[in-house]
């Protein structure tokens, strides 16, 4: 059976798909099997139930968008490759490669995800528990993890890990904040945070990169618990101190923090 049907039904072999008309709404575009699909500058939400399926768009200005939530809805085990797509909204259960696209909507890759971000602009990427979420370029507005993230590359404008492991090995956070929640670890092997602020509720590992900010310091140990590791790399701080203590007679803010250092420079 060789079919493509649009609304609330699936194509069950594989397909090749170029859109020619506007297919925008709640009216989605149903994929299980292995599938080829050209937005070629149309609209369309898609709904990946299985099959490995590849997304593009050949002509520009097309996007998964939806009167709804997600433009993008991606079940467990299926496997989407997207290329030069706008993405208004998405919901990843299962594996997502990204290149060259952009959303300015809300991107959650859910417990069991595994993405991968090779290129692009995003507004917001949340990650939760038990997902892997690897970014080698591009620019993203603001990343809440919950889950694992290896960062390689490209800019972020704020982080917040609330939970599991944030490694940045290389790239830029820029004039944002690291938050990290007491289960969270922030670990960085490389890069740098310009202008951000780490705020190590739960433990942040420096071995190598760099840390400047202009004004402000650049860990602040404001919270019940602060653990923080310096192993190496280079924090400059032009305008104020390395660690900020500040003082709460009411909740005395990092009153268990524990500060090692190894070695760097600072």
């Amino acid at each position: 059976l060789a079919a493509i049907i649009m609304g609330n039904k699936v194509t069950r072999a594989s397909q090749n798909i170029v859109l020619q008309v506007d297919k925008v709404g709640n009216d989605a575009l149903t994929i299980s099997s292995d599938t080829v699909i050209d937005l070629r500058g149309h609209d369309a939400e898609i709904y990946v139930q299985g099959g490995n399926v590849e997304i593009k768009d050949t002509l520009g200005e097309g996007r998964l968008t939806t009167n709804w939530e997600y433009g993008l809805t991606v079940d467990e085990g299926a496997a989407v490759v997207l290329e030069n797509v706008e993405i208004d909204g998405a919901q990843i259960h299962g594996n997502v490669t990204m290149a060259n696209c952009t959303s300015n909507s809300r991107m959650d890759f859910m417990d069991g995800s595994v993405a991968v971000i090779k290129d692009g602009n995003f507004n917001k990427v949340f990650t939760y528990v038990g997902s892997s979420t690897t970014i080698y370029s591009g620019h993203i507005g603001l990343i809440e993890s919950e889950g694992k993230v290896d960062m390689y590359g490209g800019n972020l404008y704020r982080a917040k890990v609330n939970a599991n492991t944030f490694t940045i090995e290389g790239g830029k956070i820029t004039n944002g904040a690291v938050e990290i929640g007491k289960r969270g670890t922030f670990k960085m092997n490389g890069g740098n945070l310009s202008n951000t602020n780490v705020y190590p509720g739960g433990v942040f590992i420096m071995n190598k990169g760099d840390i400047t900010n202009d004004k402000s310091p650049a860990i602040w140990l404001q919270y019940e618990s602060n653990n923080v590791i310096i192993n190496g790399g280079t924090i400059n701080t032009k305008n104020a101190s390395v660690f900020a203590f500040p003082f709460d007679r009411y909740f005395r803010q990092g009153r268990t923090s524990n500060v090692t250092i190894h070695n760097g420079i600072f």
